[in-house]
C-alpha cells in the first residue's frame, strides 16, 4: 500500500481528535481539537456562538458560512476562520456537501497571534493544498495519546501559527514604535544579564543602528543602556551577596563578569563599598534583627 493510498483511506471517514492538552498548563494558546469531516447534504451548525477560535479548510464539495451580515460561499480550496464568541452559521451544500479540515484553539495569546496574519480581518480565504501550513495540519492526526505528547502538540501548533503567517501575511506590515524596541530592549537586558552581553550584541539582535538604540532607549529611560546594564547586574549581585553564601567571584561570574577583580572595582565604583563590605553589613544587620526579635519570645 503506498502513503498515498494510506492518506486517501483515512481522510475519507469523519474523524475527529480531541486533544486532552491541559489548558491550565497552556494558558497562552493550546489545541482543544482537529479532524475531518465529511459532512451531509443541508449539514449545519448555528447560528450560534463558539467557544474558542476554529479554522477550516474546505477540501471537496461546497457550503455556505454567513459570519454578521456577510454570507460567503465556499468550495475547496478555500476556507474560514471563527473567532471566539463570533455569532456564524455554516452549512453544507445540498447537492455538493463539503469536506474539510479543522482545527480548534483557546488561549490568551489566539488572538495576538492571528492578528499576525492577515486572516483577521478577512477570513475567509484561498489556500495551497500543497503549502507547509496544509501538510503541518494534517501531521495533528498522527499526535497519539501518549506521555509527554502535549508537548509534541504544543510545538505543532506552534509550527502551524508560524507556517499561518507565512503563507498569510498581513496586507501592511505594523509600523514598529521606538517604545516597542524599548521594551525589547528590557527585556533582552533582563533575561541575559548573566552573561557577557554588550551594546553592540542587543543592537544586533534588535537589526538596528546602535546610535539609533542609544538614543531611543536614553529619552525613555533616562538612562544609557550601559547604565542601565550595569545597574541591573549590580541589583542582582547585592541580593546574591545578601541572601547567598556564594563567593565574591561566584556572584560576579553570576551577574556577567568573568573576572573577580573586575566585578569588585565595578561593585565598589557603585555601590560606594566593596562587595565583602556590603555582606558583612547585612549580615550584622540581620544578626541584630534575630537578637532582637529572641528578646521578645
Amino acid at each position: 500500500m503506498t502513503a498515498t493510498q494510506t492518506q486517501t483511506e483515512r481522510i475519507d471517514d469523519n474523524k475527529a481528535f480531541l486533544f486532552s492538552n491541559d489548558f491550565n498548563l497552556s494558558l497562552d494558546a493550546t489545541i482543544l481539537g482537529f479532524g475531518y469531516t465529511k459532512s451531509s447534504p443541508h449539514q449545519s451548525f448555528g447560528p450560534a456562538l463558539r467557544n474558542a477560535y476554529f479554522i477550516y479548510f474546505v477540501t471537496k464539495g461546497k457550503g455556505t458560512v454567513v459570519k454578521g451580515d456577510k454570507k460567503f460561499e465556499l468550495d475547496a480550496k478555500e476556507g474560514f476562520l471563527i473567532t471566539e464568541k463570533e455569532r456564524v452559521y455554516y452549512c453544507a451544500d445540498p447537492n455538493d456537501p463539503w469536506e474539510y479540515w479543522w482545527i480548534g484553539w483557546r488561549g490568551a495569546k489566539i488572538e495576538e497571534f492571528l492578528r499576525r496574519t492577515s486572516l483577521w480581518n478577512n477570513p475567509v480565504f484561498r489556500y495551497d493544498p500543497k503549502s507547509e501550513l496544509f501538510k503541518q495540519i494534517q501531521l495533528l492526526s498522527t499526535i497519539k495519546p501518549i506521555k509527554n505528547n502535549d508537548l509534541r502538540l504544543n510545538a505543532l501548533m506552534y509550527t502551524i501559527f508560524y507556517q499561518m503567517t507565512v503563507s498569510f501575511p498581513p496586507h501592511k506590515e505594523p509600523s514598529i514604535s521606538p517604545i516597542h524596541y524599548v521594551d525589547q530592549i528590557l527585556v533582552l537586558i533582563h533575561q541575559n544579564y548573566d552573561r557577557k552581553i554588550t551594546v553592540h550584541e542587543i543592537a544586533s539582535a534588535l537589526a538596528l543602528d546602535r546610535s539609533y538604540l542609544h538614543r531611543i532607549f536614553k529619552e525613555k529611560m533616562g538612562v544609557s543602556i550601559k547604565d542601565y546594564l550595569l545597574q541591573v547586574r549590580m541589583d542582582n549581585a547585592c541580593k546574591l551577596l545578601r541572601f547567598t553564601n556564594l563567593s565574591i567571584g561566584d556572584v560576579g561570574r553570576s551577574v556577567g563578569y568573568d573576572d573577580e577583580l573586575y566585578f569588585s572595582r565595578l561593585f565598589r565604583k557603585k555601590m560606594n563599598q566593596a562587595p565583602t563590605a556590603y555582606r558583612q553589613q547585612f549580615k550584622a544587620s540581620d544578626s541584630n534583627a534575630k537578637t532582637k526579635s529572641s528578646k521578645f519570645k
